[in-house]
């Protein structure tokens, strides 16, 4: 089953302005936001709430300005659903901080642009569970942008601390972001999930793949999580594809395919290109039947319940030759 993949990413590498989430704000919203803005000044142009001047006095084009200090959790200001805040990263270890709530279960996008609108801000983006700091999650770019965006499930009621800052820990008056949360639909679809009280931490404990399975499941700190699948006799051709970072997830996942006798056949970290964090096995032939296991796990550090991802795994068989035309 190929899934139905709901979040629309950009197309070329380098473009951000060809990346436009559907993040809740309609045409009429956006039409009122410039006509608040005294000056005219349109916020997609960038280049600073004063229309390029730097002028930080000047009325900001959004629903919510930053107020500093705003750099703590204790200084967090609200951020409603669905509005826009906006500001500068103005000094040395600016950190913008925010609180939102998520209205009901779901899925929660947060997108923190710059580049998008020419801001000279290279912005890192960090979610945190308000009731459990052990539930974060980080993001320094997106496809085709170094903007950030996670998208990632939340419960209703929950509460969040969004902060902002600069990658490079630099700041200017021409350091702009905006910054939106909003209730999303699944960027995804899956046929089933892990099950992580049964156990699927060992390389023969996870559930069985077989052709056309989507599944999905989530990352903890050293987490790793294992599947396994039959090949037959003959020539098989298989196909792994993870999806979670191309749609707004935190994990920065790898995927390693073991022969029957635990031996490595195959480790991915990336997709179709080096710059695709979510890893691909294109059509791997191999021969040896038996059975098979495939992990997933985190390239490098992190790891909550907020790192989720989706495997898509396919094998075709063709049955050896055995010279019979009957098939016998």
């Amino acid at each position: 089953m190929v899934p139905v993949l709901l979040l629309v990413l950009s197309a070329c590498q380098g473009c951000a302005s060809c990346f436009t989430p559907n993040l809740g704000q309609n045409n009429s919203q956006q039409n009122n936001q410039n006509s608040s803005n005294d000056d005219g000044d349109d916020p997609s142009e960038g280049g600073g709430a004063g229309g390029g001047t730097g002028d930080l006095t000047d009325p900001p084009p959004c629903a919510v300005p930053e107020e500093e200090p705003n750099d703590t959790r204790s200084e967090a200001q609200v951020l409603p659903a669905e509005a826009w805040a906006c500001g500068f990263i103005s000094e040395q270890g600016d950190v913008e901080s925010f609180t939102t709530e998520a209205a009901e279960d779901g899925w929660l996008t947060v997108w923190a642009r710059g580049v998008a609108f020419g801001s000279t801000a290279d912005l890192q983006l960090f979610l945190e569970d308000l009731d459990d700091n052990d539930v974060k999650a980080g993001q320094s770019w997106m496809p085709g942008s170094t903007d950030a965006l996670l998208t990632v499930p939340v419960a209703a009621g929950s509460g969040w601390l969004v902060q902002l800052v600069d990658e490079q820990s630099t700041y200017s008056d021409s350091h702009e972001w905006q910054l939106i949360a909003t209730m999303d639909k699944p960027p995804v679809s899956w046929d089933f999930a892990e099950d992580e009280e049964a156990g699927n931490n060992g390389i023969w404990s996870g559930v069985a793949l077989e052709d056309g399975d989507v599944v999905y499941g989530t990352l903890d700190r050293n987490d790793q999580d294992f599947w396994y699948f039959d090949v037959p006799e003959g020539r098989t051709q298989l196909y792994v594809r993870v999806h979670a970072w191309n749609f707004g997830s935190p994990a920065d996942t790898s995927v390693t395919l073991y022969r029957p006798d635990e031996s490595v056949e195959r480790r991915k970290t990336t997709g179709e290109t080096a710059y695709d964090r979510d890893p691909l096995i294109n059509n791997r032939t191999v021969y040896e039947s038996g059975r098979w296991a495939l992990k997933v796990d985190l390239n490098g550090a992190g790891g909550s319940p907020l790192y989720w991802y989706t495997v898509e795994f396919g094998l075709r068989n063709t049955p050896p030759d055995t010279g019979d035309p009957a098939g016998g």
